[in-house]
C-alpha cells in the first residue's frame, strides 16, 4: 500500500496537477518556487499546518509560503521525503533521481544533466566523501526539526545508517591523507550544524555521529586533525570520547548510549550519569572491558536489560 501511496504523489508532483499552494524557498529577489499540495504538506509538518491552516496567517489566505533562509537543494530533499519517501545524498547513482524530476517543477531551475560524480561513481574510478554525503542528510535532519517534520528527520535518520553501512565503518582516506581536508571541512559543518540547530536531548543523528568517529581512533592523524573540532564543540567531543571510553554503555530508561558521561573513575568502577533523565549507574570496568568485546552498540541496551534482571541496578542518586 505504501509503495502504491507513493507512486501516486510521485505523479501528482511530476504532473504538477491539483497544486494549490506555493513554497517560495531562497532570498526573496532569487527565490525559486515550488506548486505542491496543501494536503500532502500539512500532513508531514507541523509548521506547514500552523501557517496553512489558521486564518490568523497570510499564508493560510494567500496560499504562499516565503523561506527566504533555506537553501533550495535541502528543501528539495524535503520535499522528495514527502512525495517519494526518499532523496538523492549523492548515493543514489541508477534510480532516476527524484530530485531531479522535483527541479523540473520549479520556476528558474531548468533539469540538470547527470552530474559528473555520478559519471565517475557508475565507473567505480571515484567515491563521494563519507562526510560529504552524511552534510546532506545532516542539512535535511535540521530543516526537519524546524519545520517539525518526524518523519521526515526519520528519514534522514535511516539514509544515514544506509550510508554508514555503505562506506562501512572505517573512513578511507589515502595513504597520504589527500582527502583529509575535504573530510574534515565537512565533519566540521556537520557538527556545528547538528549540535547548534537541534535541542540537547535529540541524539539520534549524534549518536550514530559520536559512534562513527570513534571507530577512527587508530588513525592518529586523523585523530590528531580533530582536535580544533573537539575545542569548537565541547559536547561533540564528550559524545565520541563516551564510544571510546566505554564503547556503548546505555541508559537503560532513556535507551541511548550518546546521552551519558563518565562523571568519576575508580579503581573497580566507573560512573556514568545520563544528561537527559539525570539517573546515575555505577558499572565495573571489568563488566566493560568484556561487554566491549563482545557487543556492538545497537546490541548493548538488550545486554544490560538482562545484567540488570539478574545483578540488579547500581544507581547512584
Amino acid at each position: 500500500m505504501a509503495g502504491q501511496f507513493f507512486q501516486s504523489t510521485r505523479c501528482m508532483l511530476a504532473s504538477g496537477k491539483h497544486a494549490d499552494i506555493q513554497v517560495k524557498v531562497g532570498p526573496r529577489k532569487n527565490h525559486v518556487v515550488f506548486y505542491l499540495h496543501k494536503t500532502l504538506i500539512v500532513a508531514q509538518s507541523e509548521f506547514f499546518e500552523a501557517c496553512l491552516k489558521s486564518e490568523a496567517f497570510e499564508e493560510a489566505r494567500t496560499g504562499v509560503v516565503h523561506l527566504p533562509e533555506e537553501e533550495i537543494e535541502t528543501f528539495q530533499r524535503f520535499i522528495a521525503v514527502v512525495y517519494t519517501d526518499n532523496y538523492n545524498d549523492g548515493l543514489v547513482y541508477k534510480e532516476e533521481s527524484d530530485i531531479d524530476m522535483i527541479m523540473m517543477q520549479a520556476t528558474k531551475v531548468p533539469p540538470p544533466p547527470e552530474s559528473e560524480l555520478a559519471d565517475r561513481c557508475k565507473d567505480g574510478k571515484d567515491e563521494p566523501e563519507l562526510f560529504s554525503v552524511i552534510l546532506e542528510s545532516a542539512k535535511l535532519y535540521c530543516m526537519a526539526e524546524k519545520l517539525l517534520a518526524e518523519d521526515v528527520k526519520k528519514a534522514a535518520i535511516k539514509r544515514l545508517r544506509h550510508v554508514i553501512h555503505w562506506f562501512g565503518t572505517k573512513i578511507d582516506l589515502d595513504r597520504d591523507h589527500s582527502k583529509m581536508p575535504e573530510t574534515l571541512e565537512a565533519l566540521e559543518k556537520i557538527v556545528m550544524m547538528i549540535y547548534s540547530k537541534t535541542a540537547q536531548d535529540d541524539v539520534d543523528f549524534k549518536e550514530r555521529l559520536c559512534w562513527l568517529v570513534s571507530r577512527q581512533v587508530t588513525d592518529q592523524h586523523f585523530w590528531v586533525s580533530l582536535l580544533p573540532i573537539f575545542r569548537r564543540c565541547w559536547d561533540f567531543h564528550m559524545g565520541v570520547m563516551a564510544y571510546i571510553r566505554k564503547p556503548a554503555v546505555v541508559c537503560v530508561k532513556c535507551e541511548k548510549s550518546s546521552t551519558t558521561r563518565v562523571v568519576l573513575t575508580a579503581a573497580q568502577y566507573v560512573i556514568y550519569a545520563c544528561f537527559r533523565c539525570h539517573k546515575t549507574r555505577r558499572i565495573t570496568k571489568r563488566f566493560l572491558r568484556w561487554g566491549s568485546e563482545k557487543f556492538g552498540p545497537d546490541e548493548w541496551i538488550a545486554q544490560e536489560r538482562e545484567r540488570i534482571e539478574t545483578e540488579g541496578d547500581d544507581d547512584d542518586e
